[in-house]
C-alpha cells in the first residue's frame, strides 16, 4: 500500500502534487493539510489531527462525504504529522510520502524531519518530497535518480553515522564516518545517472534538491 499524508506546509505545485496523490492508495490529512485536499479536489481517506488549523467547513465537508475522522486532543504531545505517520504504519504500507512538508517554520520543519523515524525504524520508506526537494532517513541504503534530484546533502542524525558509502556522487565516500556537527556532506552532486548512498551504523539524513 502506498500512502500520501498532506501536511500543513506548502504545496511548490499544484500538478505535481495531484499526480502524486491519484497514484496513493490511501490518503491522510494531518490537520491543516486538509487544504492541500480541497485545493487539489481530492477526497482523503482520513482526516486526522487536533484541528487547530483545520478550516471547520472544510471538516464539514468532508464529514458530509463520510471521511474517516481521527480527533485528538489539543493538548498532546506529539505533532499532528507524527500521528498521522503512525496511523499510517497500522496500514502496513510499502511507502508513505508526506506532501506539504517543506516550508514554513524552522521548527515544524525539523520536527517533520523527526517524525519520520518510527517509519524508518519499520522498514517503511518514507519522504518528505516537493517538485524541487526530497528529504528522506537512510539507515541502510537508498538510491537516488539524477534526473529527479541533482544536489545531495548528507547529514547525521545520530552523534556518529559510520560505513558510508557512496556510489554516483562528485565526492564519493568509502565506508567513512561522519559526526554531527559536521558539514562535509553538505551540497554534494549527483554525477551518474544514479547514485547509491549505504551506511552501517547510524542514521542520515538525505536533502535532495533541484540544481
Amino acid at each position: 500500500m502506498k500512502i500520501v499524508i498532506f501536511a500543513n506546509g506548502e504545496l511548490d505545485d499544484v500538478v505535481f502534487s495531484r499526480q502524486v496523490a491519484q497514484n496513493a492508495d490511501y490518503i491522510v490529512c494531518a490537520d491543516g493539510g486538509i487544504r492541500h485536499a480541497a485545493l487539489l479536489d481530492i477526497v482523503p481517506d482520513c482526516l486526522l489531527g487536533d484541528f487547530d488549523s483545520a478550516d471547520p467547513n472544510l471538516l464539514k465537508f468532508y464529514r458530509g462525504l463520510d471521511v474517516e475522522i481521527v480527533r485528538f486532543s489539543t493538548h498532546k504531545d506529539a505533532t499532528d504529522l507524527e500521528l498521522a505517520i503512525k496511523h499510517s504504519l497500522e496500514k502496513n504500507p510499502v511507502e508513505i510520502t508526506i506532501l506539504g512538508g517543506f516550508g514554513g517554520r524552522a521548527d515544524h520543519f525539523l520536527g517533520n524531519i523527526h517524525a519520520l523515524i518510527p517509519a524508518d525504524n519499520a522498514g517503511v520508506s518514507a519522504i518528505l518530497l516537493s517538485k524541487n526537494a526530497s528529504a528522506r532517513l537512510i539507515s541502510s541504503s537508498c538510491v537516488f535518480q539524477k534526473q529527479l534530484h541533482s544536489q545531495l546533502s548528507l547529514i547525521p542524525l545520530t552523534t556518529t553515522v559510520t560505513g558510508i558509502k557512496t556510489v554516483g556522487l562528485k565526492y564519493n565516500l568509502h565506508s567513512e564516518t561522519l559526526q554531527i556537527g559536521t558539514s562535509r556532506g553538505i551540497s554534494n552532486v549527483i554525477i551518474a545517472d544514479t547514485a547509491t548512498v549505504c551506511v552501517s551504523g547510524g542514521l542520515l539524513l538525505a536533502i535532495c534538491t533541484k540544481l
